[in-house]
């Protein structure tokens, strides 16, 4: 893995950096450190909490920062390193921390068991990339993404897997230019390598219900319902199954691709 790096204008002893320096040291190959104790370092820099206006004000900028910086992290991180485990398996011991009720937006949350403010920033972040040069950058921590969100989903909130479904569309359910293929069929497949098996738990779930239909809306190769159900887990799996034979991609791409459809086809066991 690659040097982490944090690009930003804050001061050196500001939140963002102090733990963005937690992350660099516990998510180091060599690192010893267990998931609680990275927890417990970046929750002793929660600010005070309170009823306040501007207690929470304060503590809303900071789970900005604190969310925003694990993202930028993740997207550094290979979906096949083990530090993207070691991420989640932070975030997941944050979740096990004593709770504490705290006001966000006007409602009230257990910090850290309830994520306050982790969905919003994950789709703040949801931006695919412009597809305009080879071998792009962004290309890759958009793919990175895909695979951290995927597991952080299985372990820790299924409610992401809204943002799975987006890229799932993207994916499989639209026309793609050749610019676009690799990287969004690429970032679909992370859903089903690394999230296979809640993604399936899910579709027990799918009834009719006019917000998720909305937000789940299908893509124009896909004339089924909307949200996760039967039917377009096996469309999916029938679009990675066409596409691992069909287009021209890496041989790296063209693995990930095979995976994906190995892993559905395993969790229907």
């Amino acid at each position: 893995m690659a040097s982490l790096s944090l690009e930003s204008r804050a001061q050196p002893d500001s939140p963002e950096h102090r733990i963005f320096n937690i992350l660099n040291d516990y998510l180091q190959p060599s690192s010893t450190t267990p998931p609680r104790e990275a927890a417990q370092a970046i929750h002793a820099l929660t600010p005070k909490t309170g009823s306040t206006p501007e207690e929470n004000s304060e503590l809303e900028d900071f789970l900005w920062y604190t969310w925003g910086t694990i993202i930028k992290v993740a997207k550094q991180i290979p979906h096949n390193h083990p530090s993207q485990d070691r991420l989640v398996d932070l975030i997941h011991a944050l979740t096990e921390l004593p709770p504490t009720t705290v006001s966000i937006w006007g409602s009230e949350n257990y910090l850290w068991k309830d994520l306050p403010m982790l969905g919003p920033s994950l789709r703040e972040s949801w931006d695919p990339p412009a597809y305009t040069k080879p071998d792009d950058q962004e290309v890759t921590e958009w793919i990175n993404l895909q695979a951290f969100t995927a597991r952080l989903m299985s372990k820790c909130d299924p409610s992401l897997s809204l943002l799975g479904v987006w890229s799932l569309r993207s994916g499989l359910e639209e026309e793609l230019s050749d610019n676009e293929l690799e990287g969004e069929v690429a970032a679909a497949a992370m859903w089903m390598v690394y999230g296979s098996e809640n993604l399936f738990s899910q579709l027990a779930d799918a009834v009719e219900d006019e917000e998720k239909e909305r937000l789940m809306k299908p893509g124009t190769l896909y004339s089924g319902q909307g949200q996760l159900s039967p039917e377009r887990w096996q469309f999916w799996k029938q679009r990675f199954g066409e596409m691992s034979q069909q287009i021209q991609v890496s041989y790296e791409t063209t693995g990930v691709i095979r995976l994906a459809g190995e892993k559905m086809e395993s969790v229907e066991q």
